[in-house]
């Protein structure tokens, strides 16, 4: 997760990294059904990274709305 996903944000390139944060939820789910002590954490910080940048890109669609030529 990191640095490429912080970076990705950070570069405007929010879909590439709201694909790398579900793969690693993917991952994380996969190793928590194996290992709950040693992944759930992981798996619940990979959710919550999704969930952080879903809102960014949807405040960041809601702002460029907002800016519509009249």
């Amino acid at each position: 997760m990191y640095p490429a996903i912080p970076y990705l944000r950070q570069s405007g390139r929010r879909d590439q990294a709201l694909a790398r944060a579900q793969e690693a939820v993917d991952i994380f789910t996969a190793l928590n059904a194996t290992d709950p002590a040693g992944y759930g954490a992981k798996l619940a910080a990979a959710k919550r990274l999704v969930a952080d940048i879903q809102a960014e890109t949807r405040s960041g669609d809601a702002q460029s709305g907002d800016a519509q030529p009249g």
